[in-house]
């Protein structure tokens, strides 16, 4: 049995007094404040009575919150209580609390992939098709396109962002220009595939046997990434590539997903699918 002098003893560790917890939180691309928004902070010590446990504010028109009446004796930890915002610097509030806390956030998801940021819209970007391969005529190389392109492709104005979501997204996702091309020839002597004017990843053909490969050119001072434990994300503004459309796979990835980036892109494709291969006769 714990005798009332030991719970005595216990109350001036946790909770004999009150402190406050007082900051702003803003959007850490934009620097605007991020509004009507839930945080809680929740007791690091173990033994904190309950009513030490935890505590919560909401961000008013500035920004700005006060989460009051924290009790002394033990850290605090503070969550955003919004999934798509993330504090990836935001460490533990020390005893005693704090006052004027700035806290950066930054839209991101929960899980990985690409979203679309616009504003304070905030949209998972779909897989646009499947990705196929040809060998290219004369050639070890292998020229990818997507099976499909749709009739509306995500644009990522000025202004706006790409986000790429997680570790694992930002190391297998490569950006290349999707090129358009006249009517190709691939294979080799044996047996040759002749397809209508289509697109192809990072490829730009002067005929069948004559190609180059073509890097996307990213200004990586309008490109930010931010890390922290199992979180990250890549944000790349809209004028951070030349205008024009682009594609976004793995390395060897079975997906693709096409987006705009700039102003909108001239004489689109199409959203038609694949032609069938015709098989010369030689």
């Amino acid at each position: 049995m714990i005798q009332r002098s030991s719970l005595f003893a216990l109350a001036l560790v946790v909770g004999c007094s009150s402190a406050s917890i007082e900051g702003t939180l803003k959007d850490g691309l934009t620097g605007a404040a991020i509004v009507e928004t839930r945080i809680v902070a929740k007791s690091l010590a173990e033994d904190a009575m309950m009513t030490c446990k935890a505590f919560e504010g909401t961000t008013d028109a500035e920004g700005k919150f006060a989460i009051n009446d924290v009790c002394t004796g033990t850290a605090y930890s503070l969550t955003i209580m919004d999934d798509t915002w993330w504090a990836p610097e935001l460490g533990e509030i020390a005893d005693g609390g704090i006052q004027g806390l700035t806290i950066e956030a930054w839209r991101n998801g929960t899980g990985g992939g690409l979203f679309h940021l616009a504003g304070n819209e905030f949209q998972s970007v779909r897989t646009s098709a499947d990705v196929k391969s040809d060998p290219i005529m004369e050639s070890d190389t292998k020229v990818r396109y997507p099976n499909t392109v749709p009739k509306q492709v995500t644009r990522i104005a000025v202004g706006e962002y790409l986000v790429i979501v997680s570790p694992e997204s930002i190391e297998n996702l490569e950006i290349f220009p999707l090129i358009k091309s006249g009517e190709r020839h691939f294979g080799d002597a044996e047996s040759t595939v002749t397809k209508d004017p289509w697109s192809y990843v990072g490829i730009r053909f002067t005929d069948d046997t004559t190609f180059e490969e073509v890097s996307a050119v990213i200004d990586q001072s309008k490109v930010t990434e931010k890390q922290a434990g199992d979180r990250a994300g890549r944000y790349i503004a809209g004028d951070a590539l030349p205008a024009g459309r682009y594609a976004i796979l793995a390395p060897k990835g079975k997906s693709i997903t096409i987006v705009d980036f700039g102003a909108e892109v001239a004489e689109a494709e199409v959203a038609e699918p694949e032609p069938e291969a015709e098989a010369d006769a030689e």
